[in-house]
């Protein structure tokens, strides 16, 4: 994991995180505020990985009326464990139908 550190000025908040390693990666998050209704939401990573491109990526929020539920990551972790568990049941109940086992 890594060490995240947080800045804010004016419409923008900047997270930087540093991850462990001699490689010295590091995610840079920035959040801007283009309007009432929109945040420009924007990533750069220095992490290289074959088959994936280093560039900044951006991506538009619009304001939602809704509420945002959320689900901590370990809850979905142990339900993915079960959902998977589950379906390779039911893979080989079907294979032991399709053998006649």
């Amino acid at each position: 994991m890594g060490r995240p550190h947080a800045r804010g000025r004016d419409d923008e908040l900047r997270r930087e995180t540093s991850l462990a390693g001699p490689a010295q990666d590091a995610s840079v998050e920035r959040f801007t505020r283009m309007d009432a209704d929109t945040l420009l939401y924007e990533f750069r990573s220095t992490i290289r990985r074959p088959g994936r491109g280093r560039g900044p990526q951006a991506v538009p929020m619009k304001r939602i009326s809704e509420p945002i539920s959320h689900a901590p990551r370990h809850e979905g972790n142990y339900a993915m464990l079960n959902i998977l568990s589950g379906a390779r049941a039911q893979d080989r109940e079907l294979a032991a139908q399709q053998t006649g086992k």
